[in-house]
């Protein structure tokens, strides 16, 4: 079971607009309220897919497995596909030397943001995410299906919402109890994110487009 949800951990952990959205709020004029509403925001949406998915998986590994390899091998193959989809459209998004790159809407209001917006903000991307929507389900899949009892699933669920947002949630704890000493650091690491970000999740992607795929592959010979 480990070895299904370790490598999916790094696809959640690694989300280069999350971590922009999450280091710009620190760094705007309300950066405590804000940023640890977004982080809130953030953190439920994951743990409502991880719970929602953990369920269904539970569900259809009591349900009995009829046609079970089948049924993963489509799966697997609609997250390689997906992951080659985000693949493409983080490279297209990369920054370009001499191009210049219009704003979001949501970068362009980070110093106007209030709380309730930002938890939206998490809310909105943690949750309306292609990724997170197929990839995710590998996790509660495992962990429902791993026949871990309830303590377990419990256990395993919290860790993964811990591990997997933790690039979020970091961040925004060592700003707000270490402000002085952060602010450099955040400025570096949002600087590094908008030049390496698209490029590294673009890698990242096209690992795990392999990786589902040969599942897949595995599944229907």
């Amino acid at each position: 079971m480990l070895g299904q949800i370790l490598p999916v951990t790094l696809v959640v952990w690694f989300s280069p607009v999350p971590v922009t959205a999450a280091t710009l709020l620190l760094l705007s004029s309300h950066a405590r309220s804000v940023a640890s509403s977004y982080a809130a925001g953030w953190v439920l949406g994951i743990t409502v897919y991880v719970v929602g998915y953990t369920l269904l998986g539970g569900a259809m590994a009591a349900a009995g497995p009829p046609s079970a390899p089948l049924l993963i091998g489509v799966f697997d193959a609609v997250v390689a596909v997906t992951m080659v989809v985000l693949a493409i459209s983080s490279w297209r998004g990369r920054p370009r030397p001499g191009r210049s790159e219009r704003q979001p809407g949501w970068m362009r209001g980070i110093d106007r943001m209030r709380p309730p917006a930002a938890l939206g903000l998490g809310l909105v991307f943690s949750i309306f995410s292609p990724t997170h929507f197929t990839v995710l389900a590998t996790v509660g899949a495992a962990i429902g299906g791993g026949g871990l009892g309830a303590a377990g699933e419990v256990l395993a669920g919290v860790l993964f919402v811990l591990i997997g947002t933790s690039s979020v949630t970091a961040p925004v704890a060592f700003a707000l109890l270490a402000p002085e000493r952060a602010a450099v650091p955040l400025r570096r690491l949002h600087e590094w994110v908008g030049v390496h970000g698209n490029t590294m999740a673009t890698v990242m992607f096209i690992v795990f487009a392999a990786d589902f795929g040969g599942k897949a592959i595995g599944a229907f010979l």
